[in-house]
């Protein structure tokens, strides 16, 4: 396919990373992400620098352990209690990656452009390639979220001291922000933190999915986060038994669905920075009505494709990078 490098069994493949361009249009938030070929390839991504992170930022040598365990993680689970992890190193060989000048996939990955917050727009569709019909419950998403406000320092130095600072707040029952209830800097004045950084998801058609912050429900007493023992006992928790603070928050995204033969369960998620929750709210509210987003009537990727093609033919035809003016 033309402008797609395909790379087979790349976790096989000698480790390296690389970042997708965090363009997002003139009127967009850009955010950086880092992928490497390991795992479900994305392993950090956030807005301006690594002390916003969204997804806990790692020099390469790290990232290739922790992508594994602490990237994007699909679990899917059968009704006689077994459960298969996508994209897991035990099914390397079978692993395929496509890189775009925008996007990756494994799953569908890239930024979201044009719009009054920055995420990154994650599509995982799950499809019963067997000959009978089977009953599956998938949990689809992040182990760690890092809420707004804890930089690269809490991070490396004093997470313990920062769960006692995080929270999440449910819009309804999905989007969720996550945010510290109050400002963490080392000050006599104690600020209210505005921003946030938030999880959103759905299924086709929109339709409802339950969203997951407290990573135990997933686990359980599994705190490495390479078995999900809880998924696997007790299948697709209540999101109303979990904690919602003092924990370093998750993000995972279940539904359950029968599958004929040739049939698809399809996920589309949406991870980023919010100036305030209004505007979160207020894209929220205009999500039913889009069809330009993943999951509409039209998909929101050739959106950004076409951005893309648009800047760079720019670039082309000028032979130059445009000015700070666009000209």
């Amino acid at each position: 396919m033309k402008d797609v490098f395909t790379i087979e069994n790349y976790m096989e493949k000698e480790p390296w990373a690389s970042f997708l361009p965090g363009i997002a249009g003139e009127e967009g938030i850009p955010l950086w992400c880092m992928y490497v070929n390991r795992g479900q390839a994305v392993v950090s991504f956030g807005a301006g620098d690594k002390d916003h992170a969204i997804m806990e930022f790692y020099p390469a040598h790290k990232a290739y352990q922790e992508v594994l365990t602490h990237g994007f993680r699909t679990f899917i689970r059968f009704p006689d209690g077994h459960v298969h992890e996508a994209f897991s190193i035990e099914n390397a060989s079978k692993s395929r990656m496509a890189i775009r000048k925008n996007s990756l996939t494994l799953t569908e990955e890239a930024s979201c452009p044009e719009e009054p917050l920055g995420a990154l727009a994650r599509m995982v569709k799950v499809t019963n390639t067997g000959a009978e019909e089977q009953e599956i419950e998938v949990c689809d998403g992040m182990p760690e979220v890092v809420p707004y406000g804890v930089n690269a320092d809490n991070l490396k130095n004093m997470t313990e001291t920062s769960k006692a600072f995080m929270s999440v707040e449910f819009l309804g029952k999905n989007p969720a922000v996550y945010r510290v209830r109050a400002s963490m800097a080392d000050s006599a004045e104690v600020k209210e933190v505005a921003e946030g950084n938030f999880a959103a998801g759905w299924g086709d058609g929109l339709r409802e999915v339950k969203l997951i912050v407290d990573a135990r429900q997933i686990f359980g007493r599994d705190t490495s986060f390479v078995h999900p023992l809880a998924f696997e006992e007790k299948g697709t928790p209540d999101p109303a038994d979990g904690r919602t603070s003092n924990i370093f928050p998750a993000a995972f995204f279940c539904r359950s669905a029968r599958l004929k033969p040739g049939e698809s369960l399809t996920f589309y998620e949406l991870y980023g920075q919010t100036g305030s929750t209004e505007i979160l709210k207020n894209f929220g509210r205009g999500v039913g009505g889009r069809t330009d987003l993943p999951g509409g009537d039209t998909d929101g990727f050739p959106r950004l494709r076409r951005l893309y093609s648009k800047l760079l033919s720019r670039q082309r035809s000028s032979g130059r990078l445009p000015g700070p003016d666009g000209s």
